[in-house]
């Protein structure tokens, strides 16, 4: 090992996995140190609880094809993976798939808002589903509806640029105050305070809307507890 901690030389192999498998450990247990706004921690294990619930069917099943059910139990793994993967220290990874939420947030939306784009969107070919219900689409329909939109146009977008899309100036994981970007998983304090309010964000009200609809009125009222301190 060299005074920076790396190996002199870089394992390869199933060496190599093992390596990363300890990095990921103590990158965990460095974690649970980092300063977090507890609200957003609390809302995201709000949210993350609503989404199973409703996912698995676990108070009631309502019965018939279970689709809403399923595009859930998607968000609950995604936030799942996406909450992991900061603890980890790889938030850019972390924030595309807080990205992938969003995407099935406003979709959600749109489908309680319109039960015609539910039943067009289940009734098309591949083709058409991309064409008609792309990000960019489901937003427009929202705005037609006046419905709710959970993830906006300038969030997708900077999180698409910010972290996502490759573009000439891609430094991946830099969240730090060096400007240094990183290769593997590094825990750095504002790369994780970036990705928890994200995550916070976005799950918070999908799960308000969540609960609306399954009836789940004890976890609507201690979501909404987070929400009014903002009036």
């Amino acid at each position: 090992m060299d005074k920076s901690g790396m190996p002199s030389e870089i394992p390869i192999g199933l060496e190599h996995l093992e390596w990363i498998a300890s990095l990921s450990a103590s990158a965990a247990s460095k974690s649970a140190y980092l300063s977090i706004e507890q609200r957003d921690l609390q809302i995201i294990g709000t949210s993350l609880s609503t989404f199973y619930q409703a996912a698995t069917c676990h108070r009631k099943c309502h019965g018939g094809g279970h689709l809403l059910e399923r595009l859930v139990g998607r968000m609950y793994n995604l936030s799942c993976a996406a909450y992991s993967l900061i603890t980890l220290g790889f938030y850019d990874e972390a924030l595309s798939m807080i990205r992938s939420i969003g995407e099935i947030s406003n979709f959600l939306s749109l489908s309680l808002q319109d039960n015609n784009a539910i039943k067009e969107w289940i009734s098309s070919d591949k083709k058409t589903r991309l064409r008609n219900f792309s990000p960019v689409n489901v937003r427009k329909r929202i705005e037609e509806k006046g419905g709710m939109m959970l993830a906006t146009q300038e969030w997708y977008s900077t999180l698409s640029e910010d972290y996502i899309h490759p573009t000439p100036n891609t430094k991946p994981n830099m969240h730090n105050k060096e400007d240094i970007a990183v290769a593997g998983g590094v825990i750095q304090e504002q790369g994780a305070q970036v990705a928890i309010r994200n995550l916070a964000y976005i799950t918070g009200p999908t799960a308000l809307m969540v609960c609306a609809y399954f009836k789940f009125d004890d976890v609507l009222q201690e979501l909404k507890k987070f929400y009014e301190s903002d009036t």
